[in-house]
């Protein structure tokens, strides 16, 4: 490392590490913090956001900056700089500006109401009633339309938000992507619903404990490591990182379905494996960290679907599953893989299938677009989320549970996250393509029980990267080819084409 670089360093990583301090408490809120406790957990969280908010906008901070940075245009000054330092010096100084862009006290205010809020998210969740949520989604879209604000934008304030979690996302990027994706993937769900329906697995039960147990063996497969993570359980699965050696991962389980608990631990898995893959000699700076969301989706729906629901990765694990659970041991394994593969739209999205995935991502998409453009009242955004799912996935849902509340997202105010998940498809289908092409016999090795050939290689040319390079220029060297749908609409149309013999 540069030695000019070292004291804007060192404090950055001070600034980093009372940030996990904040992960650390936030982690606990969703898995072991007595319900009774919201209140100072809240005021701890706020607390603390303010602080590193504080030191991250503080006069000490912006003079270190200032040594090797113009402050105005975030080039560095220093002539002698890797290819990437500059670039973490130019991360270094798009968060710094974000950060001053947000006055103190909006930081601490609104960390006590994303905390509430997903406690109040959780009891009308449990009591299927929007309406104990709807005051706390009010306020927070209301305080994230002010951050927008903050940040500045063009065209629509959502293209703040979206570039929060994708630098350089736009509705006008995105639009046409998502568009013709549409255009792809409902013909095709309209010719597979012609079909006859496969057996669904069996109903169970499925002991939660063993499921747990098998969910720690299939991260261990993975390359996940346990000295440096650990699986617990919460209302909603999620990955939360507070060192590359202390990665949390939660998921969750159902008795009567058991790969619900599955594919959540391989999702979360994936996500896990990016954070314990980060180089930790790097932490504290943008090349300690994830590039982007939707990369980071790619490494979860890369491991959940494109490994986790591929016939090689079964004709491996499932005689070891139906040993596990005994509901499974004598299903043939062509009716295993077609019943979890079996295409049908449901109401939630974290069980929906490969094909349907995406349309709940878009209708949340186009719903968050409503929100901050047209600035649609809460009160009715349980209609018109219904509206849409009968429109997309021709199903109603029956209440707010299968509905608007399925979802933690929005009580943390994290409008433009959803479209991550889709970019994350398309980046996972190019980047699947990238392997079977480098390991012309990676199937056969799936099959074989050998995932830590994929681990290996997404660690040493992702992971390890950090925010090297911006997330489209990665992609691209990586796979050769711009963002775009079409490998993810190859892969889905050649998998359902088989299936059902179209």
């Amino acid at each position: 490392m540069h030695a000019a670089l070292l004291p804007l360093i060192k404090e950055l990583t001070t600034i980093t590490e009372l940030g996990s301090i904040h992960s650390v408490l936030s982690w606990d809120q969703e898995t072991y913090m007595p319900q009774g406790a919201i209140e100072s957990r809240a005021a701890a969280l706020s607390l603390i956001a303010g602080l590193c908010h504080d030191r991250h906008t503080s006069q000490t901070f912006t003079d270190l900056l200032k040594t090797v940075v113009d402050i105005q245009t975030g080039q560095p000054f220093l002539a002698d700089l890797s290819p990437q330092e500059h670039r973490m010096l130019q991360e270094i100084h798009r968060d710094w500006r974000m950060a001053n862009t947000l006055p103190t006290d909006f930081v601490t205010r609104y960390s006590s109401l994303q905390s509430q809020s997903q406690y109040h998210w959780q009891k009308a969740r449990q009591a299927n009633d929007f309406s104990i949520f709807a005051p706390y989604l009010d306020k927070v879209i209301a305080m994230t339309r002010q951050k927008a604000d903050y940040f500045g934008w063009q065209y629509t304030p959502y293209n703040a938000l979206l570039d929060e979690y994708e630098p350089g996302a736009t509705t006008t990027a995105l639009t046409p992507l998502f568009t013709r994706l549409k255009e792809a993937i409902i013909p095709l769900l309209h010719t597979i619903q012609k079909k006859d329906a496969f057996s669904a697995l069996p109903k169970g039960p499925y002991d939660k404990a063993i499921q747990l147990k098998f969910s720690h063996f299939l991260l261990r497969e993975m390359g996940f490591e346990f000295d440096h993570g650990r699986l617990d359980i919460s209302t909603h699965p999620f990955t939360t990182q507070f060192h590359p050696t202390d990665v949390r991962i939660t998921t969750r389980f159902n008795e009567s379905d058991v790969m619900e608990g599955i594919s959540g631990t391989l999702h979360e898995g994936g996500h896990a494996l990016y954070e314990q893959g980060l180089d930790p000699a790097r932490f504290g700076t943008p090349l300690g960290a994830a590039v982007s969301l939707g990369i980071h989706e790619s490494q979860s729906r890369l491991w959940e679907n494109f490994i986790g629901k591929s016939p090689a990765f079964w004709q491996h694990y499932l005689p070891q599953l139906q040993s596990a659970f005994p509901p499974l041991a004598n299903v043939p394994f062509a009716d295993f893989y077609q019943a979890i593969n079996q295409v049908k739209p449901s109401f939630i999205r974290v069980e929906s299938d490969e094909l349907t995935y995406n349309l709940h991502i878009l209708i949340r998409y186009e719903i968050e677009q409503l929100i901050f453009q047209d600035q649609i009242p809460v009160q009715e955004l349980p209609e018109l989320w219904n509206q849409k799912y009968e429109e997309y996935l021709g199903i109603t849902p029956p209440d707010d549970a299968h509905g608007i509340l399925q979802d933690v997202h929005w009580s943390m105010g994290a409008f433009g996250y959803f479209p991550t998940y889709t970019l994350g498809n398309f980046y996972a289908a190019q980047l699947w393509e990238t392997l079977l092409s480098a390991f012309p016999a990676l199937e056969q090795n799936i099959q074989n029980g050998d995932l830590i050939q994929v681990r290996g290689w997404l660690k040493t040319h992702i992971h390890r990267l950090g925010k090297e390079k911006p997330a489209e220029t990665l992609m691209a060297e990586l796979t050769g080819q711009p963002l775009s749908e079409k490998a993810f609409v190859s892969y889905i149309t050649k998998k359902y084409n088989q299936i059902y013999g179209l």
